[in-house]
């Protein structure tokens, strides 16, 4: 059964010789790939067609309109898009692309599904802010979470050297790194007052969130409605992989004058060797000349042998030098022992000295007494300046490269040799190793069903490049030989992907604002305690090497890419069989194993015919393939019915017959899933489940009269021990007519008809006599019970005929039901075929 259905169930009919079906294996392609006819085919033009696609008189070839479909092959059930190439004299010259209903996402952006961490309540990111506010508040929070690993929190804040990302201009006080952490804790670029009245900015430390590369996939993901699994998804190597953001830093910048001010008069009074009180203020002045004005007021006199003292020294390099600006001992006080002491002072840091530097004002007064009025400015006359404050909330939309999910996932796809596969019944998106359908047994025997094989020369290229963006230390494989830079040339199959990998850092080897700023989304490893590490697992990040990228995960898929022969084969199959090779993917004759790279089927009234594109797989040595390997499946059928038992009409119940085909039963479950609307719509949250415990058989969803948010087309499919059945799809509809009032129909009998044009009945009404009434004849499909097409209605207001008749319009499968003042009659169903 293959039919091309419109977004409002509509079935377009075409000429079946015409449309030839391409199939590809996305494990042999650089990117996910949708089904599509590899030619264009036709359409019938009728009434419904010209409804769905607009009459041909009014669209013109520039328009060359586009609908979305629902494409039924099989059991199997598909989406995509239909256009129109060219009107012709009843007909339209058509393509078609289409795929599993993931395809609708796939254009989606990440940045839109990355999570926003609030650690001050609602405060949106901004690049400035108006007012100095206190990070104190929240900072701890953030290095709470940066502490996590992924999944428990979905970025990162590991150090990283940066050498000079930033000019002096720019920011004279930054030290080369993002998240500077001393030791172990994230520094806050903030200005305070201690403990002790000094001066204290540390205004040097860009925070830099740098996202998971798993959040990046798993968000999306998760959020469409969809899972993830497989072997791609289950390594933790993975899961230890962030990426640094371009030119994007998580501070807000704040225009503070860089001038100290700041009186003593309350500082605290502390004993260090004589009595003194004394205020260190530390500061990382930038390269230039600094002023300092000292102004101190009515000091005290100190008693006999007592001594007053003010000091201004710097230490720099780790306290390991030490420059002296001024140490003056207060002598000149006057009749009433009061003194003043102004001094204005400077110093000059240079590139020498930088590294490190704190300024020291100490006072000293033997008998603790402190001046009545003391002002210190440091720099008065300084502009304002930029004051890099750390901002509270963490937006990660801001982190992630402009892709689309699809982009993410055909760049993991080329860049750890991906094999993507996508189960519509289970919502599961598998990211599994190529090397695993490799070596997988699974395949589909054909031996007595290929008609024709040809061989084809190895038009394979015998070299291979795998490379990051930046292309630094690719890897170039021939003959089973890898050369780290090789030269490509345009003999060379090159396998590349948006990524960059930062394998080495540190403060002798920074890397710098133009490579983060060059081509390609950075990665890096992170060890577990989340800061940066050159391997993990003995993983790296590296293209080349023992434990590197190509090693891991390239290396025996292009060896059978370089050794495998390359195959035509014709087979005529059926649509079971093809929705069979579309999943597995491999094939079995003359005693050999095949990979399918791609095939192409041409629609015919019976068998399909297939052309294969294969690869014969080579067994590893000592190894041999003889005897097919079974498939196991699971095959449904099913139908809605609501059935008269001669005196009433029952609820409704959905039937589904099933049969286990290779392999007995475990544990199966029959899911019955509601639509929201017609096929291809979304899930309205309602479903039921029956369980299956014998290899073939019926199971029953049995509804009750009241059928109020419970009418519907459903999905149903069984799964038992990881293999699912086909899918299904039975209408359920919202009339059941109730016990108390009744319309009941019965067929009278033609003796002696053997193909039936029309089909006869008799008619009753229990307990209300309507006014009007209608005869509804609706066409189904006979395997899924599904309406085609709409009913076509005939009104009737005399009910005196003993019996009543109905023509058919066609051969198929029709039901015929009587509906009057909201209730309907039971159902009469028949197969006809007119000659």
């Amino acid at each position: 059964m293959i039919k091309i259905l419109t977004k409002n169930g509509i079935e377009l009919p075409y000429l079946k010789e015409t449309l030839s079906l391409k199939d590809v294996n996305d494990a042999f392609n650089d990117s996910l790939t949708l089904t599509h006819a590899e030619f264009p085919f036709i359409i019938e033009e009728n009434e419904d067609v010209i409804k769905e696609l607009g009459s041909s008189e009014i669209n013109s070839l520039t328009s060359k309109k586009e609908i979305e479909i629902t494409f039924i092959f099989g059991a199997s059930v598909f989406f995509g898009k239909l256009k129109v190439l060219k009107y012709l004299k009843n007909r339209r010259s058509c393509v078609l692309k289409f795929g599993n209903e993931f395809i609708k996402i796939l254009d989606k952006k990440i940045a839109d599904y990355m999570p926003v961490y609030k650690y001050n309540g609602e405060t949106p990111y901004t690049e400035t802010v108006a007012a100095y506010y206190d990070q104190s508040t929240f900072i701890e929070a953030i290095k709470t979470d940066i502490a996590k690993p992924y999944p428990q929190i979905d970025y990162a804040a590991p150090t990283l050297d940066v050498g000079k990302y930033y000019t002096d201009d720019e920011w004279s006080s930054f030290q080369q790194r993002f998240n500077q952490k001393l030791p172990t804790l994230l520094v806050n670029r903030r200005e305070t007052i201690i403990a002790d009245f000094s001066y204290n900015v540390k205004n040097f430390n860009s925070f830099v969130p740098m996202p998971y590369l798993m959040a990046l996939l798993k968000n999306p993901i998760l959020n469409n409605g969809y899972k993830l699994a497989g072997s791609f998804v289950d390594n933790p190597f993975n899961s230890k992989i962030v990426i640094v953001p371009k030119e994007t830093h998580n501070n807000t910048a704040y225009l503070e004058n860089t001038g100290i001010y700041f009186s003593f008069a309350d500082a605290e009074i502390l004993t260090i060797g004589e009595f003194y009180s004394y205020v260190s203020v530390y500061a990382n002045f930038g390269i230039g000349i600094h002023n300092i004005n000292i102004a101190l007021t009515n000091i005290q006199q100190p008693t006999t042998s007592g001594t007053t003292k003010v000091k201004v020294y710097r230490i720099y390099n780790e306290a390991s030098q030490t420059e002296f600006f001024l140490e003056k001992e207060i002598t000149e006080f006057d009749f009433v022992s009061n003194a003043q002491f102004i001094e204005s002072i400077s110093f000059e840091v240079t590139e020498d000295n930088i590294t490190d530097s704190a300024l020291c004002i100490q006072y000293q007064h033997s008998n603790n007494v402190l001046p009545d009025e003391s002002t210190i400015n440091i720099n008065p006359e300084a502009e304002e300046t930029v004051l890099h404050l750390i901002h509270p909330t963490v937006d990660l939309s801001r982190y992630v490269p402009d892709w689309s999910i699809g982009e993410l996932i055909n760049n993991l796809k080329n860049w750890q040799n991906l094999d993507i596969v996508l189960d519509e019944v289970t919502k599961t998106i598998y990211l599994n190793y190529n090397i695993e359908f490799l070596n997988s047994t699974d395949h589909v025997d054909l031996s007595d069903k290929v008609i024709a094989i040809s061989d084809k020369e190895n038009a394979f290229k015998n070299k291979y490049n795998l490379t990051y963006a930046d292309n630094k230390n690719n890897v170039l494989i021939e003959d089973g030989h890898q050369t780290i830079n090789g030269v490509v040339t345009e003999d060379v199959v090159s396998i590349t992907n948006k990524f960059k990998a930062l394998t080495e850092n540190s403060i002798g080897n920074p890397t710098s604002k133009e490579y983060l700023a060059e081509a390609g989304v950075t990665l890096i490893l992170l060890s577990d305690t989340n800061e940066f590490a050159n391997s993990y697992n003995t993983q790296t990040l590296g293209m080349h090497g023992d434990f590197g990228i190509v090693n891991n995960y390239w290396k025996k898929w292009i060896n059978f890419r370089q050794k495998a022969k390359q195959i035509t084969a014709v087979a005529y199959l059926n649509t079971l069989e093809i929705s069979k090779i579309k999943k597995i993917r491999k094939i079995y004759f003359d005693t050999r194993m095949f990979a399918v790279k791609g095939f192409t089927t041409k629609i015919k009234t019976k068998l399909n015919e297939v052309t294969f594109e294969l690869e014969n797989i080579i067994p590893s040595k000592g190894s041999t393939i003889t005897a097919p390997v079974v498939t196991p499946a699971i095959n449904i059928t099913g139908y809605a019915i609501a059935e008269n038992n001669g005196f009433w009409v029952l609820p409704w119940k959905i039937v589904v017959n099933f049969n286990y085909v290779d392999f007995s039963a475990y544990n199966g479950t029959i899911t019955a899933k509601q639509l929201t609307g017609a096929i291809g719509s979304s899930y309205s949250g309602l479903e039921y489940t029956n369980a299956v415990n014998t290899i073939n058989g019926s199971s029953i969803f049995q509804f009750g009269y009241d059928m109020t948010g419970l009418a519907g087309i459903y999905e149903i499919s069984l799964v038992d021990n990881g293999i699912t059945s086909n899918i299904i799809y039975v209408d359920v509809a919202a009339e059941v007519a109730p016990i108390s009032e009744k319309i009941i129909i019965t067929e009278v009998a033609q003796p002696g008809v053997f193909f039936y044009s029309k089909i006869i009945f008799t008619l009753a009404f229990e307990n209300f006599t309507p006014a009007a009434a209608e005869i509804h004849l609706q066409k189904v499909d006979i395997s899924t019970q599904l309406n085609i097409g709409l009913p076509i209605i005939t009104a009737i207001s005399d009910f005196t005929p003993a019996n009543f008749e109905v023509d058919y319009p066609s051969s198929g499968s029709w039901k015929v039901t009587v509906k009057a003042d909201g209730f309907v009659s039971n159902e009469l169903t028949k197969l006809v075929m007119l000659i």
